[in-house]
């Protein structure tokens, strides 16, 4: 079983098992997470509660196989342009990273072909202050 350390506080068995069958399957009742764990339900329900409200969980979500792939693109950007950047990046795209290493950013984006790939990787590209990109395509 995964055992999990969040925030510095390691969860205990119970609330790590808990973790694992809703990472797998958010789906998953508190019934027969109960089953599995040998406890009562109402235990699993005020367990899930306090993971929310210790902002363990941040959400519980869905997962659509829309046929969308996804691109990271990498930019090195020049450091007296990087605030101008991030505005101008962040009006067409909403998943973006300050990274450490060799790049500056990291902007994550859903694609359905290449020709809208191109499209944003020329967005980027055409953004002052940005050196060079790298482009990653996310196969798993």
């Amino acid at each position: 079983m995964e055992q999990f350390t969040v925030k510095g506080i390691r969860l205990d068995d119970k609330d790590s098992a808990i973790l694992s069958m809703l990472k797998e399957c958010s789906r998953i009742s508190n019934v027969e997470i109960a089953k599995r764990l040998g406890i009562t339900e109402g235990t699993v329900r005020r367990r899930i509660h306090r993971l929310v409200e210790e902002k363990i969980i941040k959400r519980f979500t869905v997962e659509i196989n829309d046929g969308k792939k996804e691109a990271i693109i990498l930019a090195k950007c020049e450091p007296a342009y990087m605030n101008s950047i991030l505005q101008q990046i962040r009006k067409k795209f909403d998943r973006i990273y300050e990274v450490s290493g060799k790049n500056d950013i990291a902007i994550v984006f859903e694609y359905v072909d290449l020709e809208t790939l191109n499209d944003n990787l020329d967005v980027i590209r055409s953004v002052t202050g940005i050196r060079n990109t790298e482009t990653l395509i996310r196969l798993k």
